[in-house]
């Protein structure tokens, strides 16, 4: 019987945010053990879990995590409150979260301003891959105009190199099946999860490789998790986990 895999990659903008700026704390926090959120959280509030509670800290944590994704794509304090409407923020309260997060992570701000500066004065931003798209607003002297434009170009080399990463791991995915003969086909891709349909049979050889290829696809100065997920249907995955689910050894 087929089963359906779904096999995702972890925070793989901000992972890409951590390499290309090189900031040591965010590696650390995206490394085995860290937590990026959780530590965004102690900076922003001041505090730790203990201290709080597990529920008080869950809502400070989700915030962080908005925090923390929105900077990649240049979030200011007046985006923020667009985005927590229900949190009743005032607009200093907002600047001062967005600060916090660069507090806990400075090399990233000064790597997005030195992105800025590139941009000003070659008119394009890259993706680890060398992939260009070019901002002809960066230099305007309409503010609106200019901002949107400072925005894209620290987002591009972000979110344009996970865009780069995902697609070479499907094509190592792809070529890895084909290869090796597998009855496994894609199925889907769908923002960074590719959904495989497999036999049963293949599960646990598809879970034992293709994380592997998928984490790999291009090296970063951190590691990349990659999460395999396994079911009947894709709204009914559940994580791989083979100490408590072995399976047969491969059947073809």
């Amino acid at each position: 019987m087929a089963k359906i895999c779904a096999i995702d990659l972890s925070q793989i903008e901000m992972r890409v945010a951590a390499h290309l700026s090189g900031d040591p704390d965010m590696i650390r926090e995206l490394g085995p053990g860290g937590d990026i959120h959780g530590n965004t959280a102690k900076t922003i509030y001041k505090t730790t879990e203990e201290a709080v509670g597990p529920i008080r800290w869950k809502e400070m944590r989700n915030l962080a995590k908005v925090v923390g994704f929105g900077s990649l794509y240049g979030l200011a304090g007046p985006g923020l409150l667009k985005r927590t409407p229900t949190l009743g923020l005032t607009i200093d309260e907002a600047n001062a979260f967005i600060e916090g997060f660069y507090h806990a992570y400075p090399q990233l701000k000064v790597w997005q301003d030195g992105i800025i500066r590139f941009t000003k004065q070659n008119g394009y931003a890259e993706t680890i891959l060398g992939r260009r798209r070019y901002f002809i607003d960066i230099t305007s002297r309409d503010y609106d105009r200019r901002g949107e434009a400072e925005r894209g170009c620290i987002n591009h080399p972000v979110q344009g190199s996970a865009a780069d990463f995902f697609k070479i791991a499907t094509l190592k995915v792809f070529h890895f099946l084909k290869d090796a003969d597998s009855a496994a086909k894609i199925v889907a891709l769908v923002h960074d999860e590719i959904v495989l349909e497999a036999p049963d049979g293949e599960i646990a050889w598809l879970s034992e490789n293709v994380p592997n290829l998928m984490a790999n696809a291009i090296p970063l100065k951190l590691p990349v998790f990659v999460d395999f997920e396994f079911g009947q249907s894709w709204g009914s995955v559940k994580s791989h986990h083979p100490e408590k689910h072995p399976f047969p050894a491969r059947t073809r």
